[in-house]
């Protein structure tokens, strides 16, 4: 394997496993390019511009109308591309901005894979399937897979975050709660209007010290500071954290979405959660995410409906007292994580070439 292309773009579910498998790749002394978009190219901030393709797109909205009219530019500025210099393999990770390349390797006769995030196989993915000589899965059961591609699959995970297990990431203080709130790459303003009340009521109810970690939209987090400074919560607040990994190995419970990055982030962690699946994601696929979690009792599902902040804090005071009993979470966490997602992905690789 000399030469390897990742597509991706839009939002960090697609994006962060692109950038974890870039840097395996790097590490491996394979040629590895990135073709996204430009909401994509915030996650690629750190990549040599040499080693990234920003396609260029008329209508910046995220609109269906925008993105359909934008997919023509996409597919001619990435047939010139691949044409240019070709690759062993082309590796797309989901979203709608990869059908135009994948589409354009395909009549150049790449040989194609594509990695679905989700529980439940995204559009896209399920364009491309018939396209795709290998269809790599983060979740052993993904819904919606066409059964006559089922020969296709390899259930590998997901490429995660450098998530290391030091134990000095781990906080020692046995008189302080550490929360991690994470509203997603977007954020979320349900979670930045009803999590901080949820955590200034648990507050009255525990007899320790609570320290915050809170992502959330960057037009909300001044209210968001202020809410917690004005109540004597120690925080830390930002639109977006680069040590996501450290930061959720730090805590004692996270509070989230279920994009496929955090989910298989909270697996890893092996922490207990309380997951509020976004409403309108495609397919309900970040219930079917958070699903993974709550079927085997490591994780609460809220819905966004039925999300308040007096039975948000009772579960989050009830999942603490559960946690302190047992290690029952991180044993059964464990069980289902997969491990090696990269090397397992470069293997099938070299195995299909």
């Amino acid at each position: 394997m000399k030469k390897i292309y990742l597509v991706g773009g839009g939002t960090g579910g697609h994006c962060l496993p692109m950038l974890t498998m870039y840097q395996f790749f790097k590490k491996k002394k394979i040629k590895c390019k990135i073709i996204t978009d430009y909401r994509g190219s915030f996650f690629f901030k750190t990549i040599p511009e040499k080693d990234k393709k920003i396609l260029k797109n008329i209508f910046k909205s995220n609109n269906r109308i925008s993105q359909i009219l934008n997919l023509p530019l996409f597919f001619f500025q990435s047939f010139f591309f691949l044409l240019k210099s070709k690759a062993d393999f082309i590796l797309g990770f989901g979203g709608y901005m990869t059908l135009a390349p994948l589409n354009a390797a395909e009549l150049l006769n790449y040989k194609i894979a594509i990695h679905e995030a989700n529980a439940v196989m995204g559009k896209a993915n399920r364009s491309l399937s018939n396209k795709a000589n290998i269809i790599f899965t983060t979740f052993k059961d993904t819904k919606k897979i066409d059964k006559k591609y089922e020969t296709k699959v390899s259930n590998v995970g997901m490429p995660i975050r450098n998530f290391r297990y030091e134990k000095k990431n781990i906080h020692k203080n046995i008189n302080e709660i550490r929360i991690c709130v994470i509203g997603g790459s977007q954020g979320s303003k349900s979670l930045s209007d009803t999590v901080p009340k949820a955590i200034v009521n648990l507050q009255s109810k525990i007899n320790k010290k609570i320290f915050v970690t809170h992502q959330g939209r960057l037009e909300d987090l001044k209210k968001i500071k202020n809410f917690y400074n004005s109540n004597y919560l120690k925080c830390n607040v930002s639109d977006y954290f680069y040590n996501m990994p450290s930061l959720i190995n730090m805590s004692d419970i996270i509070i989230s979405r279920s994009g496929s990055s955090t989910t298989n982030e909270i697996i890893f962690s092996q922490k207990p959660s309380i997951l509020i699946p976004f409403p309108y994601a495609v397919d309900n696929h970040q219930y079917f995410n958070a699903a993974s979690l709550s079927k085997i009792n490591c994780s609460k599902i809220i819905r966004n409906k039925d999300l308040n902040y007096v039975n948000l804090s009772l579960e989050i005071f009830r999942l603490l007292n559960f946690q302190k009993k047992s290690g029952y979470i991180g044993s059964k966490l464990s069980r289902i994580k997969i491990v090696n997602c990269s090397e397992n992905i470069l293997s099938k690789l070299y195995e299909y070439k």
